[in-house]
């Protein structure tokens, strides 16, 4: 059942007139907030849909196809099937195949490579890392969910699977991986959600206890994983219960059955999120004024989305007068110059996409000075998807405008939309 279905179903349950019975000690959630870019995307905020640039490994290969070819059988012919000799001409035949993006035909060589390393080096020897990495981008290109996990796992595996030494590549291969697993999340329409969710939330909090727990610690790396996990909670927060139904022992009707452990998950989410932002703010009490001020930008934020507006008041009013007291005033404009739906970056680490060659939908709308969407028009563009966003809109919550130190309400702020699409099938 699609994501949105499980949103939608949600929401009639909450406002049925005969409501589903809950279960004991499982708290009502009487709002669930949308969560900007998972469903729907500012026409001048989508993603660029190029190969990714990322990877420590660029193509660089030039020269003729079939003089590699040539090279390959020679090698092949003097030392055999498997000979080492035989992954360099075999990754840069693939590397040629990707420039021409022709990525079915780059995945075959790849893989043949990646055998022939496994075989003459070991399954987890660093001589894999460029050519899964150059696997990943085809895959992702294609669309191949299966291709692209299996992928991820691989490079996870090969970088230490989150743990010590926490090296700089070691820890990027960690958020890389995690951003991906995230992401199979919120693509993924199977009744695996839940267990795929916790999976990720258990995952995040057991490299974030090792780490915190290391001689290696650096502020960079620490907030990329806080940061993480926090992207998570969102993702927990955003995502209506997978509810399995079930007729009870006295027939008296359905009863909604929800997995327990993200129940706790959820009950304790805010005080999760609030804490691993204070906890790093209190690890690193040096940082430089400007990087303590976006984490607590952070921290008001997720206060602000989860309906807590005093304590995200009270947070955004400090980091304004943190800014002002250390001379960056230019970041207030930046930060609160105009309303910002939340979370503002949560595209970031998902292969969703939007559809650069339909037309944007425009909306007129305000925002009260506790982030609040109120009186949402259509203007323009695809009337289908117009009525989607308006929907949207309506549920999602922004960052006020600040002036003078105080939030202010924003009237009729025009801004254009797109719907987003899984890239991944």
């Amino acid at each position: 059942m699609p994501r949105l279905l499980y949103r939608r179903l949600f929401r009639l349950a909450l406002s049925a007139a005969v409501p589903l019975l809950p279960l004991a000690g499982t708290p009502a959630q009487a709002h669930l907030p949308a969560a900007y870019s998972m469903e729907y995307l500012r026409a001048d905020h989508f993603p660029d849909r190029s190969l990714p640039s990322e990877l420590n490994h660029p193509v660089t290969v030039d020269g003729d196809l079939a003089l590699y070819q040539s090279a390959l059988e020679q090698i092949e012919r003097r030392e055999g099937p498997y000979a080492a000799g035989m992954t360099e001409p075999l990754n840069a035949m693939a590397q040629l195949y990707m420039k021409e993006e022709n990525f079915a035909e780059a995945i075959e060589f790849f893989d043949r490579a990646i055998h022939i390393e496994r075989i003459n080096t070991g399954l987890n020897n660093d001589g894999l890392i460029p050519l899964l990495e150059h696997r990943l981008i085809g895959y992702q290109q294609l669309g191949d969910l299966r291709g692209v996990e299996q992928t991820h796992e691989s490079l996870y595996r090969i970088h230490g699977s989150g743990t010590a030494p926490f090296t700089p590549d070691r820890l990027a291969a960690a958020t890389r991986y995690l951003d991906w697993l995230r992401t199979s999340v919120t693509e993924s329409d199977s009744d695996s959600r839940e267990r795929e969710l916790l999976s990720l939330l258990q995952e995040t909090e057991r490299l974030l206890e090792f780490y915190e727990q290391s001689a290696d610690m650096k502020p960079e790396q620490h907030f990329a994983l806080v940061l993480s996990q926090l992207r998570n909670l969102y993702l927990l927060q955003s995502l209506a219960p997978v509810t399995h139904y079930t007729i009870s022992a006295s027939n008296e009707g359905m009863v909604p059955i929800t997995d327990q452990h993200l129940d706790v998950w959820r009950r304790r989410a805010i005080n999760r999120g609030a804490a691993l932002l204070r906890g790093y703010l209190e690890r690193w009490p040096q940082q430089a004024p400007l990087d303590r001020a976006a984490v607590m930008l952070e921290l008001g934020d997720w206060y602000q989305w989860n309906d807590k507006w005093r304590s995200a008041g009270t947070e955004y009013s400090e980091l304004v007068n943190t800014l002002i007291r250390s001379g960056h005033e230019k970041a207030i404009g930046q930060w609160f110059g105009a309303p910002a739906e939340l979370p503002d970056d949560f595209a970031l680490s998902s292969l969703t996409f939007a559809d650069q060659n339909k037309a944007a939908v425009t909306m007129q709308f305000d925002v009260s000075r506790l982030g609040q969407v109120r009186r949402v028009e259509y203007l323009d563009g695809p009337e289908q998807d117009g009525y989607k966003i308006r929907r949207m809109l309506r549920e999602t919550h922004f960052r006020p405008v600040f002036k003078d130190g105080e939030a202010v309400d924003s009237e009729r702020v025009v801004r254009a939309y797109r719907l987003l699409e899984p890239r991944l099938n």
